[in-house]
């Protein structure tokens, strides 16, 4: 029988193994570690190029007779992107007749840094099941290939990942509100612990699905694995009773995770402190598809939600070596994008979009059909450009962001017909509030402003920018929150004021500048001068044979090259007074 070498190297513990065994078994010494589903499952990959049609996303479809072949290099490579953090135990490779003599298994948590953490080295063909002594925390695995055993690449039917058994594995899913197939797609899939299993529900929001855990479990991480079909707004609740199943509206559930920044592929939420329960519930509010998906013609509202795992952790009691730095971007980001010089927050996106593009078809057609702020789908398409401000009087933070609505969804998501409705790709102004300054929810009257006149037909309402006037004389000496914003009426962009005391009742004046037509009247994005804390600032008048104190506004559209005017303004609700452009004065005027 013929051997292999395989090392086994933790350079973090200090710590080398090299162990000669038989092929196709390479174990550590962990006879008791369980093992959950296959992490790798039709999760992105990146690897040198394929040949023929064996890409390299075939070596984690779950199908045993489709593989991945690279070109005829010694160094091709191949990696994954498990979709979160994940503690790694065990890999497997499972090779066609093009193996490696000698190949790297390492892992990273950036796609930039890999650390080299097994050395294999074949004499032919096999399965190599690679088993770690220690749990290894990181995002990305790499098959980092040496040399070649054959003329050709290499190639593998499977690349397989494995962490630690979940603690709902086996639970007893013992209701649901719907099922797409409850043979081929049932229930009980959802905790089976095989990866390629799931659950689909009805074509449906509002949908549900009660677990019974069998006994009282401990756990401070959940983990949710969505197929292509998953929930952007959903809630987690577990039942104070450990003795008969609750049903869906029995009262004392306590909501223990709530999102509505779904993405997909794996939802992982870190609890603040140990939980434990027997039943736990899970409200999936609103159904989203991946980009992939829509461009296959099947939107979010004509889909289900799906679920392939379920999973409950004892993290922080699971023995793993940290690596390296965590790396965060955008997984729905049309490319991949390397940052090692920003921290992202951990939790997640803070808001996304939510609603229906298809409920605003055939309703929003007209100004006169939003005149009323009821606008359907009105943040579907997009949440972007928000403006924050804290609030010192009430020790919170208020958020001023742009909501967009593809106002006709066929022609944005599924290529039919040409041309827009008459409002365009529509934008609003929408409110959010946050007492941490990560964590936030939306106001319950949004959107606070929409498109109300000429100015503002077509494009809407656009970035939003912020600041405070403590005392403002022109407001009866109340605290007075601005926001300005840009009018576009999909030719023209104008600058609008809107102002607010308690981020409940908004009141909008329209344009800033009414009178100002530099460069065609096109002005964006205006900026007024603020401290740190977004206090705006006066200045002494810099205009010659001028004094007092003014405001100063930064503002202009400068298309593709960038343009800046800037306003004084000597009193907010009396007029402005002028713009300086250049080396000419421009007189204004400005009733808010």
């Amino acid at each position: 029988m013929l051997k292999k070498v395989f090392s086994i190297i933790l350079t973090l513990m200090s710590l080398i193994l090299v162990v000669a065994l038989q092929p196709h078994s390479i174990h550590a010494d962990n006879p008791d570690r369980e093992y959950g589903s296959d992490l790798a499952y039709k999760r992105r990959v990146v690897s040198t190029p394929h040949t023929d049609d064996n890409f390299n996303e075939k070596a984690v479809d779950g199908l045993m007779h489709t593989r991945y072949a690279s070109q005829g290099l010694d160094d091709a490579f191949f990696y994954i992107d498990l979709g979160s953090i994940e503690k790694v135990g065990k890999i497997v490779l499972d090779f066609e007749a093009a193996y490696a003599t000698q190949y790297l298994i390492q892992l990273s948590m950036d796609a930039i840094t890999w650390t080299t953490i097994a050395e294999v080295t074949n004499t032919e063909a096999t399965i190599d099941e690679i088993e770690l002594p220690e749990f290894i925390e990181a995002q990305f695995v790499r098959f980092q290939g040496v040399e070649r055993g054959t003329q050709y690449g290499y190639s593998f039917y499977r690349f397989e990942v494995y962490g630690p058994k979940n603690l709902a594995a086996g639970s007893d899913v013992y209701a649901v509100s719907s099922n797409e197939n409850a043979v081929e797609l049932n229930r009980q899939y959802i905790t089976d612990n095989d990866a390629k299993t799931r659950w689909a529900s009805a074509v449906l929001d509002d949908q549900w699905v009660l677990i019974d855990l069998l006994e009282a479990k401990n756990f401070d991480m959940v983990k949710i694995r969505w197929e292509v079909s998953f929930a952007r707004r959903f809630r987690i609740y577990m039942h104070p009773s450990l003795t008969t199943q609750p049903d869906r509206d029995d009262a004392g559930w306590a909501e223990i995770v709530r999102s509505d920044v779904g993405l997909g592929e794996v939802d992982t939420f870190k609890l603040s402190g140990v939980e434990t329960a027997r039943f736990l519930k899970i409200e999936l509010i609103q159904r989203e598809t991946s980009e992939a998906t829509k461009k296959t013609g099947r939107l979010p509202f004509e889909s289900t939600f799906s679920i392939y795992e379920f999973e409950l952790y004892r993290w922080d009691d699971i023995n793993a070596i940290p690596l390296g730095h965590v790396l965060e971007f955008s997984q729905n980001a049309p490319a991949w994008t390397a940052m090692s010089n920003i921290t992202l927050n951990a939790s997640g996106l803070i808001l996304a979009p939510i609603g229906y593009p298809i409920e605003a078809d055939g309703v929003v057609t007209n100004l006169a059909s939003i005149a009323d702020g009821d606008i359907p789908g009105f943040e579907s398409y997009a949440v972007y450009n928000p403006a924050v401000i804290y609030d010192k009087e009430r020790q919170m933070f208020h958020m001023i962001y742009r909501a967009e609505l593809p106002d006709n969804f066929r022609y944005y998501f599924m290529g039919e017909g040409r041309g827009k409705y008459e409002l365009g790709h529509m934008s609003t102004l929408a409110y959010a509030y946050s007492y941490d300054g990560v964590h936030y929810e939306r106001g319950e009257n949004n959107p606070i402003a929409w498109p109300t006149s000429s100015d503002e037909a077509g494009g809407g309402l656009e970035d939003p920018r912020m600041f405070v006037i403590e005392n403002d004389p022109a407001r009866g000496g109340l605290t007075t929150y601005y926001i300005t914003y840009t009018m576009y009426d999909n030719s023209v962009t104008r600058e609008g004021i809107i102002y607010t005391h308690d981020f409940v009742t908004f009141h909008k004046h329209g344009r800033l500048a009414p009178d100002f037509n530099a460069f065609g009247g096109a002005i964006k994005s205006g900026s007024y001068v603020t401290d740190p804390e977004g206090h705006a600032v006066m200045i002494e008048d810099p205009r010659p044979g001028k004094s007092g104190k003014v405001y100063m506004i930064y503002m202009n559209d400068g298309s593709y090259t960038m343009r800046i005017n800037f306003c004084l303004f000597l009193n907010l609700i009396l007029h402005v007074d002028v713009v300086l452009h250049n080396s000419y004065i421009i007189p204004l005027h400005l009733n808010v």
